[in-house]
């Protein structure tokens, strides 16, 4: 009879801390991690990007030089989401001088929903020039998703010139080849086409709409990880290494498509 008040107070004890650590979340989106942001400073500033150079107190001459592109619909941070899931920390520990090319947000961008895909290669190029110019070394550029394809385009506009090597990670070489092949090719472009259009008039997409489309894509594993951070709310010592993480998944991290970078990217698809 001696262990059931104490199996109770325990019940009770974990009921408190998850309906604390839920209020918080419903107050502010999640919980409080104190964690702080890789230190970066901009180096360079367009209307269309900004240059970020991690770790800018560090001196690491004749060590090797990254510049990291992120795709469209992600914050910049998708390279910084958290303490313990950080490519610039990760890259700094192993004494490699990091650069971003930040390209913001077209929903507080001037002129963000204008934006097209070559506007963004341009920007990959420039920076490139930039980051040469103030290291003095080859630059190694390396993108997630789209901003892979931006390297791609960057480094065969320029015919590779002050590169050193080109990364990618989840990002297709060949566009057409996305389409089924019971698609007749001539439909899929006519098809493309339209959706430009129609995405055109209305500015682009929005980046709560992209979050919802991210997630939708597997709804039952979305769901499964919802149901296991409320079963660990109690837990906070074991949420809060990986919160910077589940925020930025579950939409902090997304952010607007420009309507004419989606039609270019259309039209790479159906040619």
């Amino acid at each position: 009879m001696a262990n059931k008040p104490r199996s109770l107070q325990k019940t009770l004890n974990r009921l408190n801390l998850t309906l604390r650590n839920g209020l918080e979340v419903v107050r502010f989106g999640g919980l409080k991690t104190d964690e702080e942001p890789a230190p970066y400073k901009i180096k360079h500033q367009t209307k269309l990007f900004r240059l970020r150079h991690y770790y800018p107190k560090r001196k690491l001459d004749n060590q090797p030089v990254l510049l990291l592109v992120p795709p469209l619909m992600l914050h910049t941070e998708v390279y910084d989401m958290s303490e313990s899931v950080s490519s610039v920390r990760q890259l700094n520990k192993y004494d490699v001088e990091t650069w971003v090319v930040d390209f913001g947000a077209p929903e507080v961008e001037e002129d963000g929903w204008e934006r097209t895909l070559t506007d963004h290669v341009l920007a990959v190029s420039e920076s490139i020039d930039l980051v040469a110019a103030k290291t003095g070394r080859p630059v190694h550029i390396a993108g997630y998703s789209q901003g892979g394809i931006f390297c791609y385009m960057a480094a065969a506009y320029r015919k590779s010139a002050g590169l050193a090597s080109v990364i990618t990670f989840g990002s297709p070489v060949d566009m057409s080849h996305q389409i089924p092949d019971w698609l007749p090719t001539e439909l899929a472009q006519k098809f493309s086409e339209k959706v430009a259009h129609q995405l055109l008039s209305n500015r682009g997409l929005p980046g709560w709409l992209i979050g919802l489309s991210f997630q939708g894509m597997d709804p039952l594993a979305t769901l499964r990880h919802r149901l296991k951070f409320i079963g660990q709310l109690h837990n906070r010592e074991a949420l809060l290494p990986y919160e910077g993480q589940r925020r930025f998944i579950e939409g902090e991290g997304f952010v607007g498509y420009a309507g004419p970078a989606i039609a270019e990217l259309m039209s790479i698809g159906g040619a």
